[in-house]
């Protein structure tokens, strides 16, 4: 399911690219003709029809059949990305379907064996030319709201992803931990993380990459057996809490951090004591008034 919809999106990326740059080039140097041009044609349908069967399947897996471990996470952003992508490839569809009705239905056409037979349903509809325009002002459109959801939704998992697992530590085995230290020899005031600013950033971008799929909480023991852990609700929590809040604010102490008091009566962590600053200052003593 995901690979329909990110390398059939990746080989539309480049059929669209290939086009422009076809369009730049002087009349002798174009390129998309006789076989080529079919060819190009039937790449791009089937990559087309790739990403729409993909979104469809993704649609009726959230929706339809509801998986416990993607139905508990499931956010209306994630319906938003799917019906954004899911349009762009059929508004692709009808926008070739009607440039090819407009075009006279030439024979060449049949290698876009999605959009040819379209083409044929529409082919005497009124006013084709001003459809296709209607088509693909609304393909770029969708394309302009796709790039302005992914900073914001999950989506940009696109990109975060693939460079985490790059920069991911090689030489320790998949999921080991990091062994503990003795904690009645070493001199450090706090384990774990109180807040945001405790991950390192490498962590952070690890929060940024989880695609919210549920499979640490589907196999997680304590979670099988019962138990309140949630792997998956606590990424997506501290996912949440990134990036941290422009306000200073006092936090409450956590519990999974032993830290010394702060010097604010509201905050009793070391941590909390970075955002709310220092204590302010005491007032000098006064005499009382006789």
């Amino acid at each position: 399911m995901h690979s329909l919809i990110y390398f059939s999106f990746l080989i539309l990326l480049a059929v669209t690219t290939i086009l422009e740059i076809n369009h730049q080039l002087p009349k002798n140097f174009q390129f998309l003709e006789g076989g080529v041009y079919q060819g190009y044609s039937f790449v791009a349908d089937a990559a087309g029809l790739a990403l729409v069967i993909g979104v469809a399947w993704a649609l009726v897996r959230r929706y339809v059949q509801r998986p416990y471990r993607i139905r508990i996470k499931s956010k209306p952003e994630h319906l938003l990305g799917l019906l954004v992508i899911g349009f762009l490839g059929v508004s692709g569809f009808m926008a070739e379907a009607y440039r090819i009705a407009n075009s006279g239905m030439p024979s060449f056409e049949k290698w876009s064996f999605v959009g040819y037979p379209i083409a044929l349903l529409v082919e005497n509809n009124a006013n084709v030319a001003g459809w296709q325009q209607i088509w693909w002002v609304a393909h770029v459109i969708g394309f302009v709201v796709l790039l302005a959801i992914i900073p914001v939704t999950m989506l940009r998992h696109m990109f975060t992803s693939p460079l985490n697992m790059w920069l991911s530590d090689r030489e320790r085995p998949k999921g080991a931990m990091k062994p503990m230290p003795n904690l009645m020899e070493t001199e450090l005031e706090s384990f774990g993380v109180a807040t945001i600013e405790d991950f390192t950033w490498k962590q952070l971008l690890d929060l940024d990459s989880c695609t919210m799929c549920g499979r640490c909480t589907s196999v997680c023991p304590a979670h099988a057996t019962g138990k309140p852990l949630d792997p998956a609700r606590s990424c997506s929590k501290a996912a949440r809490s990134w990036p941290p809040p422009a306000t200073p604010r006092c936090h409450p102490h956590s519990a999974w951090t032993v830290r010394s008091p702060c010097r604010r009566a509201r905050c009793s962590s070391a941590s909390a004591r970075l955002r709310c600053g220092p204590a302010p200052p005491a007032r000098p003593a006064t005499r009382s008034a006789r």
